[in-house]
């Protein structure tokens, strides 16, 4: 009954973006400057609101007692979400007793699977809340309150969909023709995928294993989570010889704590990753890198903890391995098809990565082989020699302030879909951070179909990079005393379609760790202007796919479908076009020449694309091989696993102390499915070439993507839209010969950076 309420970006492993990121003008900060702009009067009250946020356009208005945090009605701090996850609970009782009473009279069978998703939207509006809270820094209260909240809901949740009742009644509605010819195709959907995840938690399998399932999966939940809180190195400092730090920055240097001749390196962060990439002695590098990757025996046990009990859990529902159970509903339906997809992958891009790496060594004149430790080093020095013939990577930033950024998402919007964005009005409560902006977004008949709340800063609570989340998804309200309550919701959070229905329109929080420029005006390097564009195609996902049911609104798809969208978003953004159609330079207001564009784009070849796709797909295979039959080996030794991995598809010379799989923490959100971005990669490059690459404003293309993937959000076979959006019926059985057919598109031009 919950389903993708978070989406984070798959962030490159190896963080060679970093080093690309010192010398793109990172964060450049520049004083305000007015001047005309080629901006329609909306798109202007957009820009400021972000360049200019001094400005009087963002300011709260006196409302009602609707008013409240992100338009949850008497929202205003931890208790009054402590009470609002009551009155969920309390409706949710109410809905349940109704259903099982109407089952049991066969009364308004046909209204039983609307019934149950408005029984997982109520659970959902505070499950998904509460995880925003607790996981985005909010406040150190607030967070302790969603906590209770979600470890409360989430029980609650796991009992339902161990309720045999509850099977029993949706299968009784499947074998009654009547009835089920009387759903439409919507709800059939719903219908399918709720009797699977009743399956998925043993609900047919007698009440001793549905009792396992829930003890193993709040087990897995806790598990997963003190994984992810300590995945950081077992010492945070080591003590380096003054004498070994020669190449690094002075002022670097004069932050290090300095005694007797030894200095005090911090293990990670923005000084590590600095001596990482400038320190001229190995020794130096080689000792940093260890001591980033070595992480306590107390970690490494957490992480097997994890694998081991969803181990447990897979063999207890009658799966060889939790990979097997995972994959049954994904695209890939298989570990088999995942194994085989990955490996065509490593074929292809082993050859290219080993290319790059002699190149560097070569271009940088490197004493031999590059291990993983002199990595960031050369590519550092490579950029540097680079950069003293241009600076293409420093200017295209001028053209990316954070408001140009958002007017172009806008503009493009428009252009494909006919939406815009357009600042909202807010209430007071209705925010938790003075710098989050809420944009509506408006229709072509200037209607509103949904609401942006955009977290786009750094703080010190913040501790997950980008993400995409959920708060409410759109369904219609169903016309019935049970949803009476409705009367009490912010009327902004509701519409009226033109048949007089009433639905809940979709509300997503965006979240990003940008550094706001002291100055006013900040600016994006172009990596994370990409990555703006990835988070805002989960956002049009969730606006455009508006569905009458709950459980397949927007982004809740398959895992290894639901980053097709927001992976085409990253391809736009690198269109030419699309850059010259809203990038603008923050003094002069002239768009960046094609000139400017394509060398750009020439000089992000340089960093290793290659070599970053090829270890996505190493850690995609470690995901596999962790969430396999070998997970069930009272042996399993996961860094004994890992070690062997590096020795037969390493880049580099193999390290047995490396415990950097302790720090994988997408093992627990992506479990057995972080090959999903590599998949989408592959389909949304296909889909980019052709539909958009001869004109990627064009509206008809913009229809047709929003017609075939968008408007279906999870209640079409993602084969099916795949299928239509590439004009490939063959496609749509989703076989194996559809898998493969994917892992051709799979080459160097499609999967690494576009």
């Amino acid at each position: 009954m919950l389903r993708n309420a978070r989406l984070h970006r798959l962030k490159p492993i190896n963080g060679l973006l970093n080093i690309a990121r010192l010398h793109s003008g990172h964060r450049s900060q520049a004083m305000p400057v007015h001047h005309l702009r080629s901006f329609s009067a909306d798109e202007e009250n957009l820009r400021t609101l972000f360049d200019e946020p001094q400005s009087q356009l963002k300011k709260f208005e006196s409302f009602d007692i609707n008013a409240g945090f992100l338009m949850v009605p008497g929202l205003k701090g931890p208790t009054d979400l402590i009470d609002f996850s009551n009155k969920c609970l309390e409706k949710s009782h109410i809905l349940l007793k109704r259903i099982l009473t109407d089952g049991a009279e066969g009364k308004e069978l046909n209204k039983i699977v609307k019934l149950l998703d408005v029984l997982s939207d109520t659970l959902c509006q505070a499950i998904d809340l509460s995880e925003f809270i607790r996981t985005s820094g909010v406040s150190p209260a607030f967070s302790r309150a969603a906590e209770q909240v979600y470890e409360r809901m989430f029980e609650f949740m796991n009992i339902l969909n161990t309720s045999e009742e509850l099977y029993q009644l949706l299968l009784h509605i499947k074998n009654r023709p009547d009835i089920w010819n009387s759903l439409d195709n919507e709800e059939k959907m719903v219908a399918d995928i709720l009797l699977y995840d009743f399956e998925k938690s043993g609900v047919n399998r007698g009440h001793h294993t549905r009792k396992q399932f829930i003890e193993l999966s709040n087990r897995i939940d806790n598990a997963g989570r003190d994984f992810v809180m300590n995945a950081y190195p077992e010492k945070d400092s080591i003590t380096l010889p003054v004498s070994q730090l020669s190449g690094i920055d002075p002022s670097v240097q004069s932050k290090l704590p300095i005694k007797r001749g030894y200095a005090t390196v911090p293990t990670t962060g923005p000084i590590a990753h600095h001596i990482m990439s400038t320190a001229d002695n190995a020794d130096t590098r080689r000792e940093l890198w260890l001591a980033d990757r070595k992480t306590s025996d107390r970690q490494v046990s957490r992480l097997e903890t994890l694998l081991k009990t969803r181990a447990e859990l897979a063999q207890t529902l009658g799966f060889q391995s939790y990979g097997e159970y995972q994959l049954r509903d994904k695209m890939a339906k298989s570990p088999r098809a995942v194994k085989r997809f990955l490996q065509n992958m490593a074929k292809a891009f082993r050859p290219l990565a080993v290319s790059e790496l002699q190149t560097l060594a070569a271009a940088t004149n490197a004493p031999g082989r590059i291990e993983a430790w002199d990595r960031d080093y050369y590519l550092h020095k490579m950029i540097s020699q680079s950069n003293s013939r241009t600076s293409n990577m420093d200017l295209l930033s001028s053209y990316l302030s954070i408001g140009t950024v958002m007017v172009g998402l806008s503009k493009l919007f428009n252009s494909l879909y006919g939406i815009r964005l357009v600042p909202g009005s807010m209430q007071q409560f209705e925010t938790w951070d003075d710098s989050v902006c809420r944009l509506d977004v408006i229709s072509e008949n200037d209607e509103r179909i949904g609401m942006i709340y955009c977290d786009l800063f750094s703080n010190n609570f913040k501790s997950q990079g980008p993400a995409h989340f959920t708060i409410r998804c759109s369904r219609r309200i169903l016309d019935d005393p049970i949803e009476s309550d409705y009367g009490s919701r912010n009327p902004l959070s509701l519409s009226v379609s033109s048949s007089g229905e009433l639905h809940q329109l979709p509300t997503i929080v965006l979240v990003c760790g940008f550094n706001k420029s002291p100055t006013g005006l900040t600016l994006l390097s172009f990596y994370e202007t990409e990555t703006l564009f990835h988070e805002m195609g989960h956002a049009v996902h969730s606006m455009l796919g508006q569905t009458n049911l709950h459980n397949v609104a927007g982004t809740r798809s398959a895992t290894d479908f639901v980053e097709l969208p927001s992976i085409l978003m990253e391809h736009l953004v690198s269109a030419p076009a699309v850059l010259q159609s809203f990038a603008r330079h923050h003094r002069t207001n002239k768009p960046p020449s094609l000139e400017l564009i394509n060398a750009f784009k020439a000089r992000r070849t340089e960093h290793l694309a290659n070599c970053e796709t090829y270890t996505q797909i190493m850690m995609a295979q470690l995901d596999q091989i962790f969430h396999s039959e070998c997970a069930n080996d009272p042996a399993f030794d996961s860094c004994s696993i890992y070690f062997d991995l590096q020795c037969q598809m390493g880049l580099y010379k193999p390290v047995p102390e490396n415990r950097w799989h302790t720090y994988f923490t997408h093992l627990f959100g992506y479990g057995a499915t972080y090959y999903s971005y590599l998949l989408d990669r592959a389909i949304a490059s296909k889909i980019y070439t052709h539909l958009f690459e001869k004109d990627p404003l064009s509206r008809e293309a913009g229809e047709k993507f929003a017609n075939e993937v968008l408007k279906w959000g999870g209640s079409r076979d993602p084969w099916e839209c795949v299928a239509g959006a590439l004009d490939s019926p063959e496609l749509s059985n989703g076989d194996d010969s559809a898998m493969l057919e994917i892992g051709s598109f799979a080459n160097s031009k499609t999967v690494s950076q576009v």
